[in-house]
């Protein structure tokens, strides 16, 4: 026998005791959000959306049944009202190494920065309860979209959705019929034209009298008089491009969402899925550049409205129920989670339209069948107008015939620039700095010259003269 000496013998008692507390916590189950509670800017009394996760982070160890069982979440703290949980049943358990997710609704009611904290309870020995920082900040130079009207439609499945702004009137295409609709902005048909098709997902302005429909399984884009109106004399286009699913079932992932620019005779559609993608054609039908999944979420991506006035491009996800301002690469801008009355996401987002003079922006439900009508709140729209004052800004020449001059005097910088014929009709618009206006193109006429900067909006009267 090996006799051990005594200072040996505590020292074995120790780490034996180590060992077994630590294999003790290792049974026990383990809470843990990963993500951020930080929201980030968001435009008042505009909800922001997000889904966290809870973890059970528990892996090892017996018995292998360690559950977390959450009971319930609270939110406190001085702007709690502005944070809404929703998206979970409570109690609610979760198995080791599994998760579950929650969703939190931001609304900022006031600018600055707004804070809460979230309470989750469970059977966690160590963290119960598990608090969670949740931050963000109003920002009151966002636009916001504010629901204004929700109309009942008679199109069965309308799945895309343009304005017309020379009659003030909407088309919408349906994906049930194979039918394209002429709508009022409050719902009703107007008409039915004689275009059949089928699979249709998606419509748009074109050039004059005409209108891109977009076909999803052949990937085709039809040129369609429709003032004309002659069901069979239409010019098809099949879009070649790389990000879509050309197997058997990929039929129904492919084209949705068209819109044009006219100013760059240039062409936007959506892959809508496997990948969902933003592809750019040129004036020709020529596909010139892709972007697969630029929202970063791998679809579905349902709808899309060019903003010539802006450069911009808004896109819409079904999945999501979101609307996204982008850059015309896809880039996002600012996020608008979109609800119906009452708060619930709106089913099946499968387009929009904007008409941008009256700040309004149109949606079209697929499950639901129903137009959505919203306020676009620009609060950059809104800056306190200033008479044209020659010690900012000077404009010349004034009577003009081919060009207007525009002059910054101080270190503001220019936005964009508007120009209004005598009815209030947008007639020329530019978003980039530009030393001038051609306005060569016009009648003889009074006209109303807008031009933003990043600090003000003035305002000048203008004559054309020829």
């Amino acid at each position: 026998m090996i006799k051990l000496a005594p200072n040996f013998r505590i020292i074995v008692a120790i780490l034996c005791l180590i060992a077994i507390n630590n294999l003790s916590f290792s049974q026990n189950q383990d809470i843990n959000i990963p993500e951020s509670g930080n929201f980030g800017n968001v435009a008042l009394n505009t909800p922001g959306l997000f889904t966290f996760t809870i973890e059970n982070t528990h892996s090892g160890g017996n018995p292998s049944n360690n559950q977390l069982n959450i009971s319930s979440i609270n939110v406190s703290g001085t702007h709690a009202s502005e944070f809404v949980v929703s998206g979970i049943s409570l109690p609610v358990t979760i198995n080791r190494s599994n998760s579950t997710t929650f969703t939190v609704t931001f609304t900022p009611t006031a600018s600055g920065n707004r804070s809460a904290s979230l309470s989750i309870v469970s059977n966690d020995p160590d963290e119960n309860p598990y608090i969670f920082n949740l931050s963000g900040y109003g920002d009151a130079t966002l636009i916001s979209l504010n629901l204004l009207n929700t109309y009942p439609l008679t199109v069965p499945e309308p799945s895309g959705l343009a304005f017309n702004a020379a009659t003030n009137e909407l088309f919408t295409v349906s994906d049930n019929t194979g039918f394209v609709y002429k709508i009022s902005t409050t719902g009703t048909t107007l008409q039915t034209l004689n275009y059949a098709g089928s699979d249709l997902e998606g419509v748009s302005m074109y050039t004059t009298n005409k209108i891109l429909i977009a076909v999803e399984g052949s990937r085709e884009l039809i040129e369609y008089d429709y003032v004309v109106d002659n069901g069979a004399s239409f010019t098809s286009h099949v879009m070649n491009y790389t990000n879509t699913d050309l197997s058997t079932g990929g039929d129904n992932s492919r084209i949705e969402g068209v819109t044009y620019d006219d100013a760059n005779n240039e062409i936007y559609f959506l892959n809508e899925k496997n990948p969902g993608a933003l592809i750019k054609a040129d004036g020709s039908f020529n596909v010139i550049n892709e972007y697969p999944d630029p929202l970063a979420h791998g679809g579905d991506y349902s709808g899309s409205a060019y903003v010539k006035e802006t450069g911009e491009l808004w896109l819409a996800s079904d999945q999501t129920s979101t609307i996204y301002k982008c850059n015309t690469n896809g880039t996002i801008i600012q996020t608008f989670p979109v609800t119906q009355s009452g708060g619930a996401p709106i089913d099946k987002l499968e387009g929009i339209a904007i008409d941008y003079n009256n700040q309004i922006l149109y949606a079209v439900s697929d499950a639901g069948q129903n137009l959505f009508v919203f306020e676009i709140n620009n609060p950059t729209l809104n800056i306190q107008t200033n008479t044209l004052s020659e010690n900012n800004i000077k404009v010349y020449p004034n009577p003009a015939q081919n060009n207007i001059n525009i002059k910054l005097n101080n270190s503001e910088q220019i936005t964009h620039i508007y120009l209004y014929n005598s009815l209030g009709k947008l007639v020329k618009s530019t978003n980039v700095e530009t030393p001038n206006l051609d306005v060569s193109e016009l009648n003889s006429g009074i006209y109303f010259l807008e031009i933003q900067t990043n600090y003000n909006i003035y305002s000048k009267t203008i004559i054309v003269r020829k």
